[in-house]
Order: structure tokens, then sequence, then C-alpha cells
């Protein structure tokens, strides 16, 4: 399980142009710690998944994923990611969950 998490760490991480130190910020933990998440060498606290999947605007299966097509066409909002501060992440986190539950709400 580690390694789906880690791949999909990366892989979401890529495709939002994000930095590890930036993830890393936003889940208030060590570049070095969020790295053994993406590498799947450490598991993933509960509460940290949670964040990233605020980060992302993902769901906890999405995360889970293992079909990486599934992941890729997630819902992907464009955002300016040069001189990103932990303010903007957050911020930006905050949008994408907004259009998420906006979208689930649709959904219903």
């Amino acid at each position: 399980m580690e390694q789906i998490i880690g791949n999909n760490l990366h892989l979401l991480r890529g495709k939002f142009d994000y930095t590890q130190d930036e993830v890393a910020n936003y889940l208030a933990i060590d570049r070095g710690a969020y790295a053994n998440y993406e590498c799947g060498s450490r598991e993933m606290p509960y509460g940290l998944m949670m964040r990233a999947c605020e980060l992302y605007g993902l769901s906890l299966p999405d995360l889970l994923e293992e079909d990486t097509a599934k992941l890729e066409n997630e819902l992907i909002c464009c955002f300016r990611t040069d001189n990103l501060g932990a303010k903007d992440v957050k911020e930006i986190a905050r949008f994408k969950n907004i259009i998420r539950n906006y979208l689930n709400i649709l959904e219903k």
C-alpha cells in the first residue's frame, strides 16, 4: 500500500508542478520525511494522507487508487506555480476543495 500511495503522491506532485519542499511545508513535515512517503519506504499516517488529499482536491480513495490513469483524469486547476509561498499553496488547496465539493453536489 505504501508504494501505491508513494507513486500517487509523486504523480500528483509532478502534475501540479510542486516541489517536495512545497508539499512538505504544506503538510508541516520535513522534506526528508515527505520523500520517504513518496518513495514508499515509510507508511504515511492517516492525518497526513488527508492533508495531502486536501492539497490536491482529492478524496482518500483517490489517493489509494491503483490505476494511475484514473488519477490523471482528476480535476486539474491551473495556477501560477513560480514563487509559491506556503500561503499560496494553502489557498490553492482550499479553492480546489471548494470546486470538488461543488462537483460532488452536482453529481447527486
